[in-house]
């Protein structure tokens, strides 16, 4: 049974906001696919032990190169801010066609002292 690709991002201080998730969506021959005309875009970000009450994936997600397969989504400091195991997958549709990125994984731990406001 084929296993998904899943990549980690690391571990990030809670109320830590980092750069950019930047992917790319493959076809089976890992050539870019072409996803002008797409404008159904979104991230789903679930937290593993679920506790978590924020919303999460709602930052901004946009296509930075379309014909290049090239998506970015700007995390919010609610996806930092509980501790925890996370997992996060983008998606995509032209209202035919479905795609789905690799998933990643990040850990959100608690650092020392209050995160600043």
């Amino acid at each position: 049974m084929a296993q998904p690709v899943t990549k980690e991002l690391g571990a990030f201080a809670a109320g830590e906001v980092p750069p950019p998730l930047v992917v790319t969506f493959l076809d089976f021959d890992e050539n870019p696919v072409n996803l002008s005309g797409f404008a159904s875009l979104q991230v789903n970000i679930e937290e593993e032990l679920s506790a978590n009450s924020n919303p999460l994936g709602t930052g901004a997600v946009v296509l930075t190169d379309a014909p290049n397969g090239v998506l970015e989504y700007t995390w919010v400091r609610d996806d930092m801010l509980d501790i925890g195991e996370y997992t996060t997958q983008a998606w995509v549709n032209n209202g035919v066609n479905f795609f789905a990125s690799d998933l990643y994984t990040y850990t959100v731990y608690d650092g020392p002292g209050v995160p600043p406001a």
